[in-house]
């Protein structure tokens, strides 16, 4: 566990909000993360639930996503 994942369990033990960022897909789906780089958990917004992003590539804002291990972020690139 890095210090960021340790820090965000503390804030939310704590009750101190944690902002998560927000994508959206080509398709129109939206991912969410609290922050999108390498090691990040991610999940697709569907109506009131958060479902973990299944493995593959994915293209957002310019980006391609890659999620090597269902709901954790394994790269970003520059689409």
């Amino acid at each position: 566990m890095n210090t960021k994942e340790t820090l965000n369990k503390v804030r939310v033990l704590l009750g101190i909000e944690v902002k998560l960022e927000q994508m959206t897909l080509e398709n129109g789906a939206v991912l969410e993360a609290e922050v999108f780089e390498a090691g990040a958990e991610i999940f697709v917004v569907a109506e009131n639930e958060r479902v973990p992003v299944p493995v593959g590539s994915y293209e957002a804002e310019g980006k391609t996503i890659v999620v090597a291990e269902e709901g954790v972020i394994g790269e970003i690139k520059e689409a």
